[in-house]
């Protein structure tokens, strides 16, 4: 049996708990898809203004 599943890059905030789609991005905050959150403008969470190290990867499909 085949499936057909795929891994995201998912990051999330420790803080707030906001989900970070890197392929996707954050278009209203200027961040372009591919980018990680340790390169975020203000080395900062968009949402909660906490550090980017509170980030932490996550698998997802």
């Amino acid at each position: 049996m085949k499936t057909n599943y795929s891994i995201i890059m998912m990051y999330e905030c420790r803080y707030c708990g906001q989900i970070y789609l890197s392929e996707v991005g954050i278009p209203d905050f200027g961040i372009k898809p591919g980018t990680l959150p340790e390169d975020f403008p203000l080395q900062s969470c968009p949402y909660c203004n906490s550090p980017v190290n509170i980030y932490y990867y996550r698998f997802g499909r």
